[in-house]
């Protein structure tokens, strides 16, 4: 049998056999659509960094020539995940920066673990019964506590999208109001729309000159408070306020859970309107009582 991580990452397509091999020509079809097609670029981008990152840790070890731990014991891989961790939240990979979030160094780890998994190879994150390590969450846990909370970037008003389109006094400014117009109404998220043609710090300038414009009086926030996922944050807004439910607005802006209620629940003066009113509608009910 053909160890699974032999073909993981050969670059070939089904119309190129590579043997002439029936079994082996077929496998490698199935791991072409696993590397090729199961993920995003920019998923696999990330996975390519976090592996980067981590074969970088390994060298700075001596460990270089084991990136899959085939000669290590569960604990001293535990050891290892933990100490990659740490160098990750103290920015060893990221000059410029003093200190990883918790977020980024969760997923940088769990990206890693991924490329074991994609190549048959035992999770590093588990423990020998295959749970995730209690010291990993634990150490994660700790950094998620000592960091500071998170800003979630305001929803822009349709208004101000408008706004951007009138505006919009040449060919290029015309075409970031109708980028910003079809991510609005298809809820996409900033890096479906951000592109090297048209980046993000460009949609962020458009965005907040915008906001400028209109003012913290009429907006209720300042420009500083809104980014590239404020667009997809203005499409909740805008359904909520459309009277749709909560599952439906999910199912649009293809969210998992509720958690695009963050983004506008503390913003939103309306989520509040008339509950006082309505809680005391039914003052009175009775207690069925237990047979």
């Amino acid at each position: 049998m053909i160890h699974l991580s032999f073909l993981i990452f050969i670059k070939t397509s089904v119309n190129s056999p590579l043997t002439g091999n029936i079994f082996v020509d077929d496998l490698a079809a199935a791991t072409f659509a696993i590397r090729t097609e199961s993920v995003t670029a920019r998923t696999d981008q990330k996975t390519a960094t976090a592996w980067r990152r981590w074969t970088s840790y390994l060298r700075s070890i001596d460990v270089a020539d084991d990136n899959f731990f085939e000669s290590f014991s569960v604990d001293q891989r535990l050891q290892i995940v933990l100490a990659f961790a740490a160098a990750m939240r103290g920015a060893r990979f990221s000059p410029g920066y003093t200190k990883i979030k918790e977020g980024s160094v969760h997923s940088t780890v769990d990206y890693v673990a991924q490329v074991f998994r994609a190549n048959n190879r035992r999770d590093p994150r588990l423990d020998s019964s295959d749970v995730k390590q209690f010291l990993l969450s634990r150490l994660l846990r700790a950094y998620r506590n000592t960091d500071p909370d998170v800003k979630h970037q305001k929803a822009v008003r349709v208004s101000l999208i408008r706004l951007i389109l009138s505006s919009a006094s040449s060919p290029f400014e015309l075409f970031n109001a109708h980028l910003l117009i079809v991510a609005f109404f298809f809820t996409m998220r900033s890096c479906e729309y951000t592109t090297v043609l048209v980046s993000s710090s460009m949609i962020l300038a458009t965005l907040r000159a915008a906001a400028d414009s209109m003012g913290e009086d009429v907006l209720g926030f300042t420009s500083s408070e809104i980014g590239c996922h404020s667009i997809q944050s203005a499409c909740a807004m805008a359904l909520f306020l459309a009277g749709y439910a909560e599952f439906t607005i999910m199912l649009i802006g293809r969210w998992r859970s509720y958690s695009f209620l963050r983004y506008i629940r503390k913003q939103m003066q309306q989520f509040y309107s008339g509950i006082s009113s309505h809680m005391i509608q039914r003052e009175h009910f009775f207690t069925i009582p237990r047979l």
